[in-house]
């Protein structure tokens, strides 16, 4: 994961930096809702240029599982 991804999980879901990996589950955090979605999603489309699907956010359990999904739109 790259330091752009890793600080945008760490604004969106106010969580600290060391405590975003792969495994994290987003439903393990208190701040992941349908508002977090919405910016997460916005936070992409600015970052990376991409649009993601909310419906494919939405099926992510894992961090690592969002990153494959802009891995995958930029390839």
């Amino acid at each position: 994961m790259d330091d752009k991804f890793i600080n945008l999980i760490s604004e969106e879901l106010l969580i600290e930096l060391s405590e975003v990996t792969r495994e994290l589950e987003l439903d393990s955090t208190e701040n992941w809702d349908s508002l977090a979605v919405i910016s997460v999603i916005t936070a992409i489309d600015e970052i990376y240029d991409i649009q993601v699907d909310d419906e494919k956010l939405l099926v992510c359990k894992t961090v690592g599982e969002v990153y494959e999904l802009i891995e995958n739109d930029l390839s």
